[in-house]
């Protein structure tokens, strides 16, 4: 899925998806192996329509269910959020598991640099992903070494 919005926000330029981007020799002197960067451009009917769901998306995060995340955010993020219905039964319980919470984005909204997909398997509505992405944003971005960074209940380190 964050492919998938990457691809969306950047105009129709999908990047293949890797766990790995390059393997080193053990002292870090010699690359081993580097995974070629070359995205593919999907061919769209219609650019205008991608730019209404891009808007659309925008107006998620500044008008919509998801605005109160973004509302201070130092950039324009785009998102989604959204509920996948569960009517599985536990067995053991005998109830309903909870709905799966979803939640996609990418920022800065004029330049995107990152895209983010979220989802809480039993995590109720789409909302509950969304501060999740926003503090991967934020961690990305830089934003949380700002001085007027909001306390956070945990800690993300992303691998660049």
């Amino acid at each position: 899925m964050a492919n998938y919005i990457a691809t969306l926000s950047n105009g129709g330029y999908k990047h293949k998806v890797a766990a790995v981007n390059n393997i080193k020799s053990f002292d870090n002197s010699e690359t081993i192996m580097k995974r070629e960067v070359n995205p593919e451009r999907i061919e769209l009917n219609d650019y205008e329509n991608l730019e209404h769901v891009k808007l659309g998306m925008k107006k998620v995060a500044t008008e919509g269910t998801a605005r109160s995340l973004f509302k201070d955010f130092p950039v324009t993020v785009a998102a989604k959020t959204g509920t996948a219905q569960n009517h599985v039964i536990n067995p053991s319980t005998g109830d309903y598991y909870d709905d799966y919470a979803w939640f996609v984005a990418f920022a800065p909204y004029e330049d995107p640099e990152i895209a983010v997909a979220v989802v809480l398997f039993q995590g109720g509505s789409g909302g509950y992903a969304g501060p999740i992405a926003r503090e991967i944003i934020a961690e990305y971005l830089g934003f949380n070494n700002m001085d007027k960074k909001e306390a956070l209940p945990f800690e993300i380190e992303l691998v660049r």
